[in-house]
Protein backbone atom coordinates (compact mmCIF):
# COMPACT_ATOMS: atom_id res chain seq x y z
CA UNK A 1 0.00 0.00 0.00
CA UNK A 2 2.86 2.36 0.85
CA UNK A 3 4.49 1.65 -2.50
CA UNK A 4 1.25 2.38 -4.35
CA UNK A 5 0.85 5.65 -2.48
CA UNK A 6 4.43 6.63 -3.19
CA UNK A 7 3.99 5.84 -6.86
CA UNK A 8 0.78 7.85 -7.05
CA UNK A 9 2.46 10.72 -5.25
CA UNK A 10 5.29 10.63 -7.77
CA UNK A 11 2.94 11.07 -10.69
CA UNK A 12 0.90 13.74 -8.94
CA UNK A 13 4.01 15.82 -8.36
CA UNK A 14 5.27 15.20 -11.89
CA UNK A 15 2.04 16.52 -13.40
CA UNK A 16 1.74 19.62 -11.27
CA UNK A 17 5.37 20.54 -11.89
CA UNK A 18 6.01 19.33 -15.44
CA UNK A 19 4.15 21.86 -17.52
CA UNK A 20 5.26 24.88 -15.49
CA UNK A 21 8.85 23.67 -15.66
CA UNK A 22 8.68 22.93 -19.39
CA UNK A 23 7.12 26.26 -20.27
CA UNK A 24 9.36 28.31 -18.04
CA UNK A 25 12.42 26.52 -19.40
CA UNK A 26 11.52 26.62 -23.09
CA UNK A 27 10.67 30.31 -22.99
CA UNK A 28 14.43 30.93 -22.56
CA UNK A 29 15.12 29.29 -25.91
CA UNK A 30 15.06 31.05 -29.28
CA UNK A 31 11.45 30.69 -30.35
CA UNK A 32 11.93 28.92 -33.66
CA UNK A 33 13.52 25.74 -34.89
CA UNK A 34 15.38 26.37 -38.15
CA UNK A 35 15.73 22.71 -39.02
CA UNK A 36 16.61 22.38 -42.71
CA UNK A 37 15.30 18.84 -43.15
CA UNK A 38 11.70 19.87 -43.76
CA UNK A 39 10.11 17.78 -46.48
CA UNK A 40 8.06 20.30 -48.42
CA UNK A 41 6.79 17.57 -50.76
CA UNK A 42 4.47 16.23 -48.06
CA UNK A 43 0.95 17.46 -48.72
CA UNK A 44 -1.27 17.52 -45.65
CA UNK A 45 -5.02 17.74 -46.01
CA UNK A 46 -6.79 20.09 -43.65
CA UNK A 47 -9.17 17.37 -42.46
CA UNK A 48 -9.74 15.51 -39.23
CA UNK A 49 -7.82 12.26 -38.88
CA UNK A 50 -7.18 9.71 -36.16
CA UNK A 51 -3.50 9.05 -36.78
CA UNK A 52 -3.17 6.32 -34.17
CA UNK A 53 -5.14 4.71 -31.34
CA UNK A 54 -3.45 2.79 -28.56
CA UNK A 55 -3.19 2.30 -24.79
CA UNK A 56 -0.61 3.28 -22.22
CA UNK A 57 -0.17 2.12 -18.62
CA UNK A 58 0.42 4.69 -15.90
CA UNK A 59 0.25 4.22 -12.13
CA UNK A 60 -1.24 0.77 -12.51
CA UNK A 61 -4.04 1.98 -14.77
CA UNK A 62 -4.44 1.62 -18.52
CA UNK A 63 -5.52 4.70 -20.47
CA UNK A 64 -6.60 4.73 -24.06
CA UNK A 65 -5.35 7.59 -26.21
CA UNK A 66 -5.74 8.93 -29.72
CA UNK A 67 -3.14 10.82 -31.73
CA UNK A 68 -5.16 13.31 -33.74
CA UNK A 69 -5.01 15.76 -36.59
CA UNK A 70 -7.67 18.45 -36.23
CA UNK A 71 -9.25 20.38 -39.04
CA UNK A 72 -8.30 24.00 -38.51
CA UNK A 73 -9.44 27.30 -39.98
CA UNK A 74 -6.60 27.44 -42.50
CA UNK A 75 -4.26 24.64 -41.48
CA UNK A 76 -4.55 21.51 -39.36
CA UNK A 77 -3.30 21.21 -35.81
CA UNK A 78 -2.49 18.16 -33.69
CA UNK A 79 -3.23 16.73 -30.28
CA UNK A 80 -3.34 13.76 -27.93
CA UNK A 81 -6.75 12.85 -26.53
CA UNK A 82 -7.24 10.70 -23.45
CA UNK A 83 -10.98 9.96 -23.26
CA UNK A 84 -10.48 8.22 -19.91
CA UNK A 85 -13.59 6.11 -20.30
CA UNK A 86 -16.53 6.40 -22.68
CA UNK A 87 -15.15 8.34 -25.62
CA UNK A 88 -18.46 10.03 -26.45
CA UNK A 89 -19.82 10.78 -23.00
CA UNK A 90 -17.29 12.43 -20.71
CA UNK A 91 -18.69 15.03 -18.34
CA UNK A 92 -15.52 17.10 -17.95
CA UNK A 93 -12.47 17.57 -20.13
CA UNK A 94 -9.27 19.51 -19.46
CA UNK A 95 -7.51 21.11 -22.45
CA UNK A 96 -3.78 21.78 -22.07
CA UNK A 97 -2.19 24.21 -24.51
CA UNK A 98 1.30 23.14 -25.53
CA UNK A 99 2.82 25.70 -27.93
CA UNK A 100 6.43 24.68 -27.39
CA UNK A 101 6.14 20.91 -26.99
CA UNK A 102 7.22 18.98 -30.05
CA UNK A 103 5.80 15.89 -31.73
CA UNK A 104 7.25 13.31 -34.11
CA UNK A 105 4.34 10.91 -34.54
CA UNK A 106 2.10 12.53 -37.15
CA UNK A 107 3.98 11.24 -40.20
CA UNK A 108 3.38 14.70 -41.66
CA UNK A 109 5.53 17.75 -42.25
CA UNK A 110 5.04 19.15 -38.74
CA UNK A 111 7.35 16.38 -37.49
CA UNK A 112 10.27 17.81 -39.45
CA UNK A 113 10.15 21.01 -37.41
CA UNK A 114 10.45 19.14 -34.15
CA UNK A 115 13.76 17.92 -32.82
CA UNK A 116 13.75 16.48 -29.30
CA UNK A 117 10.06 15.57 -29.39
CA UNK A 118 8.27 14.83 -26.12
CA UNK A 119 7.29 11.16 -25.82
CA UNK A 120 3.75 9.85 -25.42
CA UNK A 121 4.81 8.62 -21.99
CA UNK A 122 5.89 12.10 -20.87
CA UNK A 123 2.69 13.64 -22.17
CA UNK A 124 0.72 11.04 -20.24
CA UNK A 125 2.62 11.88 -17.07
CA UNK A 126 1.75 15.55 -17.56
CA UNK A 127 -1.94 14.66 -17.83
CA UNK A 128 -1.89 12.11 -15.03
CA UNK A 129 -3.34 14.18 -12.18
CA UNK A 130 -6.41 14.98 -14.26
CA UNK A 131 -6.68 11.38 -15.39
CA UNK A 132 -6.48 10.12 -11.80
CA UNK A 133 -9.35 12.47 -10.99
CA UNK A 134 -11.42 10.97 -13.83
CA UNK A 135 -11.22 13.88 -16.27
CA UNK A 136 -10.63 13.34 -19.94
CA UNK A 137 -7.63 15.29 -21.23
CA UNK A 138 -6.78 16.89 -24.57
CA UNK A 139 -3.26 18.22 -25.15
CA UNK A 140 -3.12 20.51 -28.19
CA UNK A 141 0.24 21.05 -29.88
CA UNK A 142 0.07 24.46 -31.50
CA UNK A 143 2.26 25.11 -34.53
CA UNK A 144 4.58 27.65 -32.91
CA UNK A 145 7.68 26.33 -34.63
CA UNK A 146 6.14 26.45 -38.10
CA UNK A 147 6.50 30.22 -38.14
CA UNK A 148 2.82 31.08 -38.40
CA UNK A 149 1.31 34.21 -36.86
CA UNK A 150 -0.80 34.78 -33.78
CA UNK A 151 -3.97 33.86 -35.65
CA UNK A 152 -2.49 30.45 -36.45
CA UNK A 153 -1.50 29.85 -32.83
CA UNK A 154 -4.97 30.66 -31.52
CA UNK A 155 -6.72 28.75 -34.33
CA UNK A 156 -4.74 25.64 -33.39
CA UNK A 157 -6.34 25.65 -29.95
CA UNK A 158 -9.77 26.47 -31.35
CA UNK A 159 -9.51 23.38 -33.58
CA UNK A 160 -8.97 21.30 -30.44
CA UNK A 161 -11.95 22.89 -28.71
CA UNK A 162 -14.16 22.25 -31.74
CA UNK A 163 -13.13 18.60 -31.64
CA UNK A 164 -14.65 18.38 -28.16
CA UNK A 165 -18.07 19.63 -29.26
CA UNK A 166 -20.68 17.02 -28.29
CA UNK A 167 -17.97 14.96 -26.55
CA UNK A 168 -18.10 16.61 -23.15
CA UNK A 169 -20.36 18.73 -20.97
CA UNK A 170 -17.73 20.99 -19.41
CA UNK A 171 -14.28 22.13 -20.54
CA UNK A 172 -11.45 23.57 -18.49
CA UNK A 173 -8.39 25.04 -20.20
CA UNK A 174 -4.84 25.42 -18.89
CA UNK A 175 -1.92 27.38 -20.35
CA UNK A 176 1.25 29.14 -19.30
CA UNK A 177 3.15 32.02 -20.91
CA UNK A 178 2.51 31.85 -24.69
CA UNK A 179 0.20 28.93 -23.95
CA UNK A 180 -1.69 31.26 -21.61
CA UNK A 181 -2.11 33.75 -24.45
CA UNK A 182 -3.43 30.94 -26.65
CA UNK A 183 -5.83 29.69 -23.98
CA UNK A 184 -7.18 33.20 -23.37
CA UNK A 185 -7.84 34.17 -26.99
CA UNK A 186 -9.04 30.70 -28.02
CA UNK A 187 -11.60 30.83 -25.20
CA UNK A 188 -12.87 34.14 -26.56
CA UNK A 189 -12.95 33.24 -30.25
CA UNK A 190 -14.05 29.61 -30.20
CA UNK A 191 -17.76 28.80 -30.53
CA UNK A 192 -17.05 25.95 -28.09
CA UNK A 193 -16.38 27.79 -24.83
CA UNK A 194 -14.42 26.51 -21.85
CA UNK A 195 -16.25 27.01 -18.57
CA UNK A 196 -13.10 27.76 -16.63
CA UNK A 197 -9.38 28.24 -17.18
CA UNK A 198 -6.06 28.77 -15.46
CA UNK A 199 -3.42 30.91 -17.17
CA UNK A 200 0.00 32.01 -15.96
CA UNK A 201 2.05 34.98 -17.18
CA UNK A 202 0.07 35.49 -20.42
CA UNK A 203 0.71 38.31 -22.88
CA UNK A 204 -2.72 39.86 -23.42
CA UNK A 205 -2.75 43.31 -25.03
CA UNK A 206 -0.55 42.45 -27.98
CA UNK A 207 0.24 45.97 -29.20
CA UNK A 208 1.35 47.05 -25.73
CA UNK A 209 3.45 43.92 -25.33
CA UNK A 210 4.97 44.34 -28.82
CA UNK A 211 6.02 47.92 -28.07
CA UNK A 212 7.46 46.84 -24.71
CA UNK A 213 9.59 44.12 -26.35
CA UNK A 214 11.29 46.75 -28.54
CA UNK A 215 12.70 48.29 -25.37
CA UNK A 216 14.22 45.03 -24.17
CA UNK A 217 17.72 43.62 -24.56
CA UNK A 218 18.44 40.39 -26.48
CA UNK A 219 16.71 41.46 -29.70
CA UNK A 220 17.20 37.98 -31.23
CA UNK A 221 14.96 36.49 -28.56
CA UNK A 222 12.03 38.80 -29.22
CA UNK A 223 12.05 38.83 -33.03
CA UNK A 224 9.99 35.63 -33.56
CA UNK A 225 7.26 36.94 -31.26
CA UNK A 226 7.34 40.39 -32.84
CA UNK A 227 6.94 38.89 -36.31
CA UNK A 228 4.01 36.74 -35.21
CA UNK A 229 2.19 39.74 -33.76
CA UNK A 230 2.86 42.06 -36.71
CA UNK A 231 1.92 39.47 -39.33
CA UNK A 232 -1.20 38.34 -37.49
CA UNK A 233 -2.57 41.77 -36.61
CA UNK A 234 -1.69 43.56 -39.83
CA UNK A 235 -1.30 46.64 -37.65
CA UNK A 236 -4.92 46.47 -36.45
CA UNK A 237 -5.06 45.52 -32.78
CA UNK A 238 -8.79 45.91 -32.17
CA UNK A 239 -9.12 42.13 -31.75
CA UNK A 240 -5.99 41.82 -29.63
CA UNK A 241 -6.33 44.27 -26.77
CA UNK A 242 -7.78 44.72 -23.27
CA UNK A 243 -11.08 46.06 -24.55
CA UNK A 244 -11.60 43.09 -26.85
CA UNK A 245 -10.92 40.68 -23.98
CA UNK A 246 -13.15 42.52 -21.53
CA UNK A 247 -16.04 42.81 -23.99
CA UNK A 248 -15.98 39.23 -25.28
CA UNK A 249 -14.63 36.85 -22.64
CA UNK A 250 -17.17 34.38 -21.22
CA UNK A 251 -14.77 31.95 -19.49
CA UNK A 252 -13.86 32.42 -15.83
CA UNK A 253 -10.08 32.42 -15.37
CA UNK A 254 -7.58 32.25 -12.56
CA UNK A 255 -4.65 34.38 -13.67
CA UNK A 256 -1.25 33.89 -12.02
CA UNK A 257 1.55 36.42 -12.36
CA UNK A 258 4.69 37.53 -10.52
CA UNK A 259 5.52 41.17 -9.91
CA UNK A 260 9.10 40.47 -11.01
CA UNK A 261 8.30 38.98 -14.44
CA UNK A 262 10.78 40.15 -17.14
CA UNK A 263 9.07 38.37 -20.06
CA UNK A 264 5.52 39.67 -19.68
CA UNK A 265 5.01 42.77 -17.51
CA UNK A 266 2.91 42.18 -14.42
CA UNK A 267 0.69 45.08 -15.44
CA UNK A 268 -0.73 42.99 -18.31
CA UNK A 269 -2.50 40.71 -15.89
CA UNK A 270 -3.25 43.45 -13.38
CA UNK A 271 -5.17 45.43 -16.00
CA UNK A 272 -7.24 42.38 -16.91
CA UNK A 273 -8.21 41.80 -13.29
CA UNK A 274 -8.87 45.49 -12.69
CA UNK A 275 -11.29 45.86 -15.58
CA UNK A 276 -13.12 42.51 -15.74
CA UNK A 277 -15.02 40.27 -13.36
CA UNK A 278 -13.94 37.22 -15.40
CA UNK A 279 -10.58 36.98 -13.64
CA UNK A 280 -9.56 35.78 -10.21
CA UNK A 281 -5.97 36.53 -9.36
CA UNK A 282 -2.97 34.98 -7.67
CA UNK A 283 -0.05 37.39 -7.40
CA UNK A 284 3.43 36.08 -6.67
CA UNK A 285 6.65 37.46 -5.25
CA UNK A 286 9.72 36.06 -7.02
CA UNK A 287 13.36 36.88 -7.69
CA UNK A 288 13.82 38.96 -10.83
CA UNK A 289 15.89 37.32 -13.55
CA UNK A 290 16.52 38.30 -17.17
CA UNK A 291 14.20 36.60 -19.68
CA UNK A 292 12.27 34.86 -16.96
CA UNK A 293 8.86 34.80 -15.33
CA UNK A 294 10.79 35.00 -12.06
CA UNK A 295 12.77 32.61 -9.89
CA UNK A 296 11.29 31.18 -6.66
CA UNK A 297 12.26 33.07 -3.53
CA UNK A 298 11.99 29.95 -1.37
CA UNK A 299 12.90 26.31 -1.46
CA UNK A 300 10.37 23.53 -1.20
CA UNK A 301 9.27 20.51 -3.16
CA UNK A 302 6.16 21.92 -4.79
CA UNK A 303 5.38 25.62 -5.34
CA UNK A 304 2.02 26.66 -3.94
CA UNK A 305 0.80 28.13 -7.23
CA UNK A 306 1.09 24.69 -8.84
CA UNK A 307 -1.35 23.22 -6.32
CA UNK A 308 -3.74 26.17 -6.51
CA UNK A 309 -3.86 26.27 -10.33
CA UNK A 310 -4.97 22.66 -10.70
CA UNK A 311 -7.37 22.71 -7.74
CA UNK A 312 -9.03 25.87 -9.07
CA UNK A 313 -9.55 24.25 -12.46
CA UNK A 314 -10.82 20.90 -11.21
CA UNK A 315 -13.09 22.25 -8.48
CA UNK A 316 -14.82 24.57 -10.96
CA UNK A 317 -15.58 21.60 -13.20
CA UNK A 318 -16.91 19.15 -10.62
CA UNK A 319 -18.07 18.77 -7.02
CA UNK A 320 -16.98 15.13 -6.71
CA UNK A 321 -14.11 14.03 -4.48
CA UNK A 322 -10.69 15.13 -5.73
CA UNK A 323 -7.08 14.35 -4.91
CA UNK A 324 -3.98 16.50 -5.35
CA UNK A 325 -0.59 17.14 -3.77
CA UNK A 326 0.54 19.92 -1.45
CA UNK A 327 3.75 21.16 0.15
CA UNK A 328 3.02 22.66 3.56
CA UNK A 329 6.25 24.62 3.50
CA UNK A 330 5.12 26.28 0.28
CA UNK A 331 1.91 27.39 2.02
CA UNK A 332 3.97 28.91 4.83
CA UNK A 333 6.15 30.70 2.28
CA UNK A 334 3.12 32.08 0.49
CA UNK A 335 1.50 33.34 3.70
CA UNK A 336 4.78 35.12 4.45
CA UNK A 337 4.68 36.71 0.99
CA UNK A 338 1.09 37.83 1.57
CA UNK A 339 2.22 39.49 4.80
CA UNK A 340 4.97 41.21 2.83
CA UNK A 341 2.40 42.47 0.30
CA UNK A 342 0.22 43.68 3.14
CA UNK A 343 3.10 45.60 4.71
CA UNK A 344 3.68 47.26 1.32
CA UNK A 345 0.09 48.47 1.26
CA UNK A 346 -1.14 45.88 -1.24
CA UNK A 347 -4.70 44.62 -0.70
CA UNK A 348 -4.59 40.83 -0.27
CA UNK A 349 -8.32 40.10 -0.10
CA UNK A 350 -8.05 38.35 -3.47
CA UNK A 351 -6.15 35.55 -1.71
CA UNK A 352 -9.27 34.51 0.23
CA UNK A 353 -10.64 32.69 -2.84
CA UNK A 354 -7.39 30.76 -3.21
CA UNK A 355 -7.62 29.36 0.31
CA UNK A 356 -11.34 28.71 -0.02
CA UNK A 357 -10.50 26.46 -2.97
CA UNK A 358 -7.61 24.84 -1.14
CA UNK A 359 -9.82 23.97 1.84
CA UNK A 360 -12.86 22.68 -0.04
CA UNK A 361 -14.14 19.65 1.90
CA UNK A 362 -14.17 17.28 -1.10
CA UNK A 363 -10.38 17.41 -1.55
CA UNK A 364 -7.64 15.21 -0.12
CA UNK A 365 -3.93 15.88 -0.47
CA UNK A 366 -0.72 13.96 -0.42
CA UNK A 367 1.75 15.82 1.72
CA UNK A 368 4.87 15.78 -0.46
CA UNK A 369 7.18 15.96 2.55
CA UNK A 370 5.66 13.12 4.61
CA UNK A 371 3.95 11.14 1.79
CA UNK A 372 0.87 10.95 4.01
CA UNK A 373 -2.69 11.51 2.88
CA UNK A 374 -4.39 14.44 4.62
CA UNK A 375 -7.83 16.00 4.28
CA UNK A 376 -8.43 19.59 3.30
CA UNK A 377 -10.05 20.17 6.69
CA UNK A 378 -6.92 18.98 8.49
CA UNK A 379 -4.95 21.39 6.33
CA UNK A 380 -7.37 24.18 7.20
CA UNK A 381 -7.08 23.53 10.96
CA UNK A 382 -3.30 23.74 10.70
CA UNK A 383 -3.10 26.95 8.66
CA UNK A 384 -6.10 29.01 9.77
CA UNK A 385 -4.24 30.45 12.80
CA UNK A 386 -1.42 31.61 10.48
CA UNK A 387 -3.93 33.11 8.05
CA UNK A 388 -5.72 34.88 10.88
CA UNK A 389 -2.46 36.69 11.58
CA UNK A 390 -2.90 38.55 8.28
CA UNK A 391 -6.64 38.97 8.63
CA UNK A 392 -7.82 36.07 6.48
CA UNK A 393 -10.54 33.88 7.94
CA UNK A 394 -11.93 30.99 5.89
CA UNK A 395 -15.41 29.91 7.00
Amino acid sequence: MINKKSKLLKYLIIFISLFFIIFLFLIFIDGFNNNKNSNNKIIVENTFKIIKESNIKKDGKVYGYQLLRFKGKDNPSYGIYYPNGNIDNKKETVVITAPYLKIDWSGEKIDSFHLDAVSISKNTESANLFLINNFSVLIVFARFYEKGDINDDVNDIIAGLLFLENKTEKIGIWGSSWGGFEALYASINSPVKPLVGTISYPPSDMELWLNWTYLMQKEYFWKPYQKKIIDGSGGNYSNWDYDYINNNLKTQFLIIHAFEDTLVPFNHSYQLVKNSDKFNEMWLHKIEKELSHGEPTHGGLLPFEHTISTIYLMSKLTSRDLISAVDKKAIDFYINDLELFQNQGIDINWSILLFENLFKPNIKYYDVETSKLITSQELKMEFQPKLSRIGIVIK
